[in-house]
C-alpha cells in the first residue's frame, strides 16, 4: 500500500488525488444519499483544472465561489484551490457585497449556480458545474505550493468592519491534521457533517475528514433535527460534528432519538461557541464512547486549543489547551506577559496563524507581532495550561468594577424567560460606569412590563448584575451565520432607534 502523503507537506488536492488512487470506488461524499466517489472527486479536479487553464487564470488568481447546492461548493472550492488558484466563497451575500467583495479581491472569474447572472456587473462568470462541452483542452498546469494562498475568508463583522483572512494551504491543513491526530481518526471515519460547508467550521469538517481519506455525508437543504438524524442512521455515520447550539437542540429536544445512534459515534468536533458545564456534560454522557473535540480559535486562527470532553471532564469549565504545535499567552494592553491566572487578551501563534488581511497589511501588522496573533477575546490560562475563555474584549461588562461576561448572565435569565429571544449588552452609567441592559426581538412591547419583567428576573443572577433598562428590537441584526452583532445593537440604542421597556405600572 502507497504511503499516504504528509499533510504538511502536501495540498488537499494532492491527498484527494491520493485517495483517489487508493480507494477510486469508495464514497467521498454521500448528499442526499447519493454517493460520489474519490476516483470521480479526482475526475472532477481535472476538470476545473483545465477549466481554469483555458480561462486564463494564473497561479494566485482569486475566483469567486457563489454556488449554493453544498456538494457543488465544496468540489469547486477543492478544485479551484488545487488548481493553484485562490477560492473566494461569498454564497449568503447579497448580491452588492458579493460585487464589492470581488471588486476589492480583483477576482477574475467567478463559478455560480444562479439565475441572477446580470446582478454580478462585469465579472466574467461561469456555471458550474460545467456543462459537457465547457471544458475543452488538455492543458494542465502545475498545483499550487503548500505555502501558496489557498483561500480568502471574510470575517462576519459582528464588531467591526468585514476582513479579508488569507489563508495558505498549510494553514489549512495544520488545522485538519492536528485535529485528526487529536482524535485518532482513521480512513473509516463516515461523518455527518451538520454545518454548513460555505461557512468556516462545516468547510474545516469537511477538509479534515477528506484528508483522512473518509467519508463526508450531508443533506442538502437548511438543517431539520429529524433529517439528520434518520441521515446518521440510515448511512451508519460514526462521526458527528455541529456547532454548539445543534448538539445541545439534539441531546435535550431529541434525546431518545439521539441517544439511539450516539453508542455508534466514534468521533465528535463541536464547534467554538461557548457552552455551560452542565450542557457539555450532558453532552459527555450522551456521546459516552465518542472523541470529542471542543476548540477555541477564529478565522485567523482556527482551532488554537482543543480538549476532549470524554477524556478532559475536570475541565470542562475550560477551552482546552494549546492545539499540536501551536503556543498560547495572556498579555495586557501593552502586550505584556500576565501571570497564571491572570485576566487579560488571548494571543496565539502557529503554524494555523493565517497570512494576513487582503491589502491590509497595516492593520496585520497591529495584529500579529512576532507571529503572535492577537485575538479581540479575553480570558485567563491555569498551572496546567489550559485557557478559559470569558468573552470579546468589546462585549465584556465593568460593573462597579468587577468583570462580567453578558454570556453567563444571559444563560442564567434563560432560565426564566424561556423561549424569548434577548441579549444583555451593556450601557455607560455615571455612577457604576456600566449596566447590563436587556434587548428583547419583538415586533412589539406591548405585554412586557417592567415590574413584572424584574419580579421574573429576581434571583436568577446576582442583583448587581440585574438589568436595569430593557428594549425591544423588532430583528436583531445578525452575520450570515445567525450571530447577533451586538456593537451594532448597542449603536441602536445609543442613537434612541429601539423602544424602550416603560419602568412604570
Amino acid at each position: 500500500m502507497a504511503k499516504t502523503p504528509s499533510a504538511s507537506e502536501s495540498t488537499i488536492g494532492e491527498l484527494i488525488r491520493h485517495w483517489g488512487r487508493m480507494s477510486a470506488d469508495k464514497p467521498a461524499i454521500i448528499c442526499n444519499n447519493e454517493a460520489f466517489s474519490y476516483g470521480a472527486f479526482v475526475e472532477e479536479l481535472d476538470a476545473i483544472l483545465r477549466h481554469l487553464d483555458e480561462a486564463g487564470i494564473a497561479r494566485g488568481g482569486r475566483v469567486v465561489i457563489a454556488i449554493s447546492d453544498k456538494k457543488a461548493f465544496i468540489v469547486a472550492m477543492l478544485g479551484v484551490m488545487s488548481a493553484g488558484a485562490v477560492a473566494v466563497p461569498v454564497v449568503g451575500e447579497s448580491a452588492a457585497a458579493i460585487v464589492d467583495i470581488a471588486d476589492h479581491t480583483d477576482a477574475e472569474l467567478m463559478l455560480h449556480d444562479g439565475e441572477d447572472e446580470d446582478l454580478f456587473g462585469d465579472l466574467p462568470r461561469q456555471r458550474y458545474p460545467f456543462t459537457s462541452d465547457t471544458v475543452i483542452g488538455d492543458a494542465m498546469r502545475l498545483h499550487s505550493d503548500i505555502a501558496d494562498p489557498a483561500v480568502i475568508l471574510f470575517t462576519s463583522g459582528t464588531q467591526s468592519h468585514r476582513k479579508g483572512v488569507v489563508l495558505s494551504h498549510a494553514n489549512l491543513n495544520a488545522t485538519g491534521d492536528y485535529l485528526n491526530r487529536f482524535l485518532y481518526v482513521d480512513p473509516d471515519i463516515r461523518e455527518y457533517v451538520i454545518a454548513p460547508p460555505f461557512h468556516a467550521f462545516g468547510f474545516g469538517r469537511v477538509r479534515s475528514v477528506l484528508m483522512a481519506g473518509g467519508t463526508v455525508v450531508f443533506d442538502a437543504g437548511e438543517f431539520n433535527a429529524l433529517r439528520a438524524i434518520r441521515g446518521i442512521e440510515t448511512h451508519a455515520c460514526n462521526s458527528l460534528s455541529c456547532v454548539s447550539a445543534t448538539i445541545i437542540l439534539l441531546v435535550e429536544k431529541f434525546r431518545g432519538r439521539t441517544e439511539s445512534f450516539a453508542q455508534n459515534i466514534r468521533w465528535m468536533e463541536i464547534g467554538s461557541q461557548p457552552m455551560q458545564r452542565d450542557q457539555k456534560k450532558l453532552i459527555c454522557d450522551t456521546f459516552a464512547s465518542a472523541r470529542t473535540a471542543f476548540n477555541y480559535g477564529m478565522t485567523e486562527a482556527s482551532r488554537s486549543t482543543l480538549i476532549d470532553f470524554n477524556q478532559e471532564r475536570s475541565r470542562l469549565d475550560s477551552s482546552g489547551r494549546a492545539a499540536p504545535g501551536t503556543e498560547l499567552r495572556i498579555c495586557d494592553e501593552q502586550r505584556q506577559l500576565m501571570t497564571t491566572g491572570k485576566l487579560g487578551v488571548i494571543e496565539m501563534r502557529g503554524p494555523h496563524i493565517a497570512l494576513g488581511y487582503w491589502r491590509d497589511d497595516t492593520l496585520w501588522a497591529k495584529a500579529c507581532v512576532d507571529g503572535w496573533f492577537r485575538s479581540d477575546d479575553v480570558g485567563y490560562m491555569d498551572n496546567e495550561g489550559y485557557l478559559y475563555y470569558v468573552g470579546r474584549s468589546d462585549d465584556l461588562l465593568n460593573v462597579g468594577g468587577e468583570i462580567v461576561a453578558p454570556t453567563d448572565l444571559e444563560y442564567g435569565l434563560r432560565q426564566r424567560l424561556g423561549d424569548e429571544e434577548f441579549i444583555i449588552l451593556g450601557e455607560s452609567d455615571r455612577i457604576r460606569g456600566e449596566v447590563p441592559v436587556i434587548c428583547f426581538e419583538r415586533s412589539d412591547a406591548t405585554n412586557l412590563e417592567w415590574p413584572e419583567l424584574m419580579k421574573t428576573l429576581i434571583g436568577a443572577v446576582p442583583n448587581k448584575f440585574l438589568p436595569r433598562k430593557g428594549y425591544v428590537a423588532p430583528q436583531f441584526p445578525r452575520t450570515a451565520v445567525g450571530k447577533i452583532k451586538r456593537a451594532q445593537l448597542r449603536n441602536q440604542i445609543k442613537f434612541g432607534e429601539l423602544t424602550e421597556i416603560e419602568r412604570t405600572n
